[in-house]
């Protein structure tokens, strides 16, 4: 992900993981499954987290099981000027 004149570019697997995030609306999801329904590795995934994070597209919260242990990160948009920019992207894709 770059910025450009104060815009956001996403590259497709961050665009792809941001729009699932904001489909997702803050429930749980491990990285592996993300990358599943996204359709690329779990390393990628990892690395359009990150990116998202750094960027303050996303937040994200670790989760604990009853026992304490911890399970998959809820993420949440955390920017709506990258999902409008994500979503725009989508779209000229599309086209």
């Amino acid at each position: 992900m770059s910025t450009t004149e104060g815009h956001v570019r996403l590259n497709g697997t961050e665009r792809s993981a941001l729009l699932l995030i904001a489909e997702l609306d803050g429930a749980p999801c491990s990285k592996a499954e993300m990358a599943s329904r996204i359709g690329c590795c779990v390393r990628s995934v990892d690395r359009a987290i990150k990116h998202l994070r750094q960027e303050g597209a996303i937040e994200s919260v670790p989760t604990f099981a009853e026992d304490g242990g911890q399970g998959a990160n809820s993420y949440k948009v955390s920017s709506v000027e990258a999902l409008a920019a994500a979503l725009r992207r989508a779209s000229e894709l599309s086209d």
